[in-house]
C-alpha cells in the first residue's frame, strides 16, 4: 500500500483509534499517509483510473447481500512475518466479505494472492525496533475495542504515496 496509483477497499474502525494511532503513525507506513485504523477487504483493487460508475455499481452490488454487523477487537496477535494485529470477532463476516469481492473480481485477489487464507485484522505496527512485547500488553489493555462494520470505503492511494476516501458503500441495516 506504498507509492504507487492504487485502491483498497476497507471496512474503517473509528473506535480504535484512540488505542491504536499512535503506534500506528510510528510502526504501519500507511497510517501517516491518511489509511485510517481499518480491517481491509480487498487490496489491491483497480487501478484509480479503471474505476469508473460499473465497478462502483460492482461493489454496490456485492453488498447488497451483506448487513451490517457488530464486532470486537478483542485478541493481539502477529504474523509469522511479525506484523503485529487486532483480531476481530467475529471474523467470517469480513472473510465472507472479502470473499465475495473476490469471487465478483477474481483478477484482483486478496493481497495479490500471496497468502492462502484470509485473516482480517487491523494492523497496528509492521516489523521494526519496537518491543512486540511492550507494545502487545500496552495494547491488551484497552482491548476489546468494540466497533460496527456498517460502510465499506473505496480508498485510493495517489503516485506520491498518500491516500483519500474515494466513495463509501454502506451496508444494510438489516431491516427490509
Amino acid at each position: 500500500m506504498i507509492g504507487a496509483a492504487e485502491t483498497a477497499l476497507l471496512v474503517p474502525v473509528p473506535a480504535a483509534e484512540p488505542l491504536v494511532e499512535r503506534h500506528r503513525l510510528a510502526h504501519d507506513p500507511v497510517a501517516p499517509l491518511g489509511v485510517p485504523a481499518h480491517i481491509t477487504l480487498l487490496y489491491p483493487f483497480f487501478p484509480p483510473d479503471a474505476i469508473d460508475e460499473s465497478v462502483e455499481r460492482g461493489v454496490t452490488g456485492v453488498l447488497e447481500g451483506f448487513a451490517a454487523f457488530e464486532f470486537a477487537l478483542r485478541d493481539v496477535r502477529s504474523f509469522d512475518d511479525g506484523v503485529l494485529y487486532l483480531a476481530p470477532d467475529p471474523a467470517e463476516p469480513f472473510v465472507a466479505l472479502t470473499n465475495a469481492f473476490a469471487a465478483r473480481w477474481p483478477e484482483y485477489p486478496p493481497y495479490g494472492g500471496y497468502f492462502a487464507e484470509v485473516v482480517p485484522h487491523l494492523t497496528v505496527a509492521m516489523p521494526s525496533d519496537v518491543s512486540v512485547a511492550e507494545l502487545t500488553d500496552e495494547l491488551r489493555t484497552g482491548l476489546p475495542v468494540e466497533g460496527r462494520a456498517d460502510v465499506v470505503w473505496l480508498m485510493e492511494g495517489s503516485e506520491g504515496g498518500g491516500w483519500t476516501q474515494r466513495a463509501a458503500f454502506p451496508l444494510s441495516d438489516g431491516q427490509r
